[in-house]
């Protein structure tokens, strides 16, 4: 089974029947405002969650600093602790799982983009 990483301009429709049909899992941000999003829009507190499953589709809205959206087709529903650097040292915390490995697949992105950006090429 193959994994997408998929962005903000993405669907709800598009992570459960048509990534799935394809045997392809997908984890990526998604939109409030898009069709079919099963969670409110509103406001949340800091470390506040609120995940939604149908299926394999797993539906996250968490708080770190940000309200992040997370669409995941392979990702648990649960919680995991993570370690994070602050100015007190190092704190352990909890975490959605989709947040998780989204963040693990995004640093491949952003380590290409830097790497990219170190050798420009001419695009005429």
């Amino acid at each position: 089974m193959r994994c997408t990483l998929i962005t903000s301009s993405t669907s709800v429709k598009l992570g459960r029947e048509d990534l799935l049909k394809e045997k392809t899992t997908c984890c990526g941000t998604i939109r409030t405002n898009r069709k079919g999003w099963p969670l409110p829009s509103s406001k949340q507190k800091p470390r506040e969650v609120r995940m939604r499953q149908k299926g394999r589709m797993v539906a996250v809205q968490w708080t770190d600093k940000r309200q992040v959206n997370i669409l995941s087709t392979n990702a648990d529903p649960k919680m995991v602790t993570v370690e994070r650097r602050t100015k007190a040292g190092v704190v352990q915390m909890q975490v959605p799982k989709p947040v998780v490995q989204y963040n693990k697949a995004m640093f491949g992105v952003d380590l290409n983009d830097q790497n990219r950006s170190y050798y420009p090429v001419g695009t005429k």
